[in-house]
């Protein structure tokens, strides 16, 4: 069967631990038109592991840079699987006649021009993705909200028209200005930079039915050398090789004609 050179990209043999002594383990992320790829050498030698230092360990180095267990790149990945560059980053404040007297209040009214922009959106059969973060400013001291929601077009008026009853001071910018990986580190600043403010707190608040970001991983020959899909636009590239093996990330941008369907054989990694 012909494939196209994405899905080619992406099929990689399950036996290949048969045909072959010598492989590498690939994981692979992607969020939208976001990846991040990375090829490894995995040692399983028990005595190997025992003689040579963590930091030495390519093994290790390699799933530190794929990891996304901190906040801002699991909040990257989510803006990437359900926002495009072009989407919007919105800063509500508040007037100081209408300033909430806590962070509950304040995800309290937050809550209610939410369902309000719902209520307006599903009557002209448009729906509503968002996700945010509550902020108590660095400087000001006073509550405000970051938001990241789906553009339809119509959003200026009738987000101004909405807060009017508790601030009139709105920032609009689309997700490009900063990309997702600067909107994700501004965004969870706060909570990174001086803590959560109690334990248990969520860091960001997102509709549900938001796409999580999928993850598959399989074998491939250590002779396939991970490079970045055709077409695909590079963010970042790092390697590294010692006597215990070699690793390469790649951090992209999918081709923007990147579709599900050609995708669909990743889901052969075993």
């Amino acid at each position: 069967m012909l494939m196209s050179p994405i899905t080619a990209y992406f099929t990689i043999r399950k036996d290949v631990m048969r045909l072959s002594s010598r492989k590498q383990r690939r994981k692979v992320v992607i969020a939208g038109r976001y990846m991040r790829s990375i090829q490894y050498t995995l040692n399983s030698d028990p005595d190997v592991r025992r003689t040579r230092a963590p930091k030495t360990e390519i093994s290790s180095v390699a799933q530190e840079a794929m990891n996304l267990k901190h906040s801002w790149q699991k909040l990257k990945a989510l803006i990437a699987a359900n926002f495009s560059p072009t989407d919007l980053v919105v800063t509500l404040t508040y007037r100081d006649a209408s300033l909430p007297p806590t962070r509950r209040a304040a995800e309290n009214r937050l809550k209610l021009f939410i369902r309000r922009l719902r209520a307006e959106r599903r009557a002209d059969g448009k729906e509503l993705r968002y996700c945010y973060v509550t902020e108590l400013g660095h400087s000001s001291g006073r509550l405000h909200h970051h938001m990241i929601l789906n553009s339809t077009g119509d959003d200026f008026e009738i987000i101004r028209r909405l807060w009017a009853k508790d601030g009139d001071n709105i920032d609009f910018a689309p997700i490009w200005t900063k990309g997702y990986d600067g909107w994700a580190r501004y965004l969870s600043k706060e909570p990174r930079e001086i803590g959560r403010h109690y334990v248990g707190e969520r860091m960001w608040r997102s509709s549900m039915g938001l796409i999580k970001p999928q993850i598959y991983c399989g074998w491939v020959d250590a002779s396939d050398r991970l490079t970045a899909p055709p077409g695909a636009s590079e963010i970042d590239c790092q390697s590294r090789t010692n006597g215990y093996g070699e690793f390469t990330f790649i951090e992209c941008m999918l081709p923007a004609d990147t579709t599900t369907d050609s995708l669909a054989l990743i889901s052969d990694l075993g």
